[in-house]
């Protein structure tokens, strides 16, 4: 990183700082995921780069695994680590924001670590291909006229993210509110999420807020139960889990469920399990609410006032009282704007398209 020149003077490398954090970051990882093994007994191997999660590689796929242990490295910078046993029982350490690390994280939870978004997002795409067919100018008026089904919502959301590159100056904006689209503006757009990435700590997604304990006991349909389902239990690499999924299966046999000559637990069994959970959430909610509960069945919409969101073995739910009862369905973070307001659901398919934007009181 330094040589010397002679008369007391030095040449040094210009990626030195660069350099010096990353050695500094791997013994980090280093010390992190020896303290996690020895702390659960399992030997101490070789650490290399692949138990280091890289969110901004291109060639990066989300891991899934326990959280065997959590924190910061020191006092002195913002920021932490967490460190899991992949499904592949392989121990992998990723940088994570403070708030990821330290607000509901507990040992034993099942996580994704998620690589960032690199590239032109989607909505790149359909800014360029408006721009090219309209002399490399974007204009939010004619993209709603002119655009069929186009939302003005979704127009407004191509104004924010051109508005985001303006102010690196990617773009321009003209006086009478339409957008100069250069014809390297993919090329552009790519380049600016592969600069915010590299500032980025590694995402995480929880499959769930439940621990492995308290999963094996649980009566929902949990991470384990779709394990259970997709592959049995000779499904994960990891020791830890494969005895979890085991302990999971002789709860589940208890409680009447049946696998299949594959040791598989049918989809009929998770919908069972996932139907008992929600009238167990149901009936405390009947009683406080003075109000009986009513499942969605075959209905195509719901709509009602959002009350709250709660954690359940089965995943995450919004309370939504109507004037006569009350229903569970899954939560979505765009229902959170919707807190407290009345607010009405679309079901297909592809689960429950929500529109936020009601005003009305308690429906039927």
């Amino acid at each position: 990183l330094a040589e010397r020149l002679g008369s007391g003077r030095w040449a040094v490398d210009p990626s030195f700082t660069k350099t010096l954090r990353d050695m500094n970051e791997r013994s980090q990882m280093v010390k992190a995921i020896h303290r996690s093994l020895e702390q659960t007994g399992h030997s101490v191997g070789l650490v290399t780069e692949r138990n280091r999660f890289d969110p901004n590689s291109l060639t990066t796929q989300p891991i899934t695994g326990a959280v065997q242990s959590f924190g910061r490295p020191d006092d002195t910078r913002e920021g932490g680590f967490v460190v899991i046993h992949s499904l592949d029982g392989e121990p992998i350490y990723a940088k994570v924001s403070e708030s990821e690390t330290f607000e509901t994280l507990k040992k034993g939870q099942i996580v994704t670590f998620q690589p960032n978004q690199l590239g032109a997002r989607k909505i790149d795409h359909s800014i360029s291909a408006f721009s090219k067919s309209h002399n490399g100018t974007y204009s939010e008026v004619r993209h709603i006229t002119e655009g069929g089904n186009i939302s003005p919502a979704f127009a407004q959301a191509h104004v924010r993210r051109l508005e985001a590159l303006r102010r690196k100056n990617l773009v321009t904006r003209h006086q009478d509110g339409t957008w100069h689209i250069p014809d390297n503006y993919l090329e552009r757009a790519s380049n600016y999420e592969a600069d915010k990435a590299v500032r980025l700590p590694t995402q995480i997604h929880r499959q769930s807020t439940q621990t492995l304990p308290e999963m094996q006991r649980a009566r929902g349909a949990t991470w384990l139960d779709y394990k259970l389902s997709e592959k049995g239990i000779g499904g994960l690499g990891d020791t830890t889990l494969q005895d979890a999924l085991k302990k999971r299966q002789m709860v589940l046999e208890k409680m009447g469920h049946k696998f299949s000559q594959e040791g598989r637990l049918p989809e009929t069994a998770l919908q069972d399990l996932r139907q008992m959970d929600l009238r167990d959430a149901a009936k405390g909610y009947s009683e406080s609410m003075k109000k009986p509960y009513a499942a969605l069945g075959d209905n195509r919409t719901v709509e009602g006032i959002y009350r709250e969101a709660i954690d359940r073995p089965s995943g995450k739910f919004a309370v939504i009282e109507r004037a006569k009862d009350f229903t569970l369905v899954p939560w979505r973070p765009v229902m959170e704007r919707g807190l407290g307001r009345s607010i009405k659901g679309q079901i297909s398919s592809s689960g429950i398209s929500w529109d936020v934007t009601k005003q009305r009181g308690l429906s039927r």
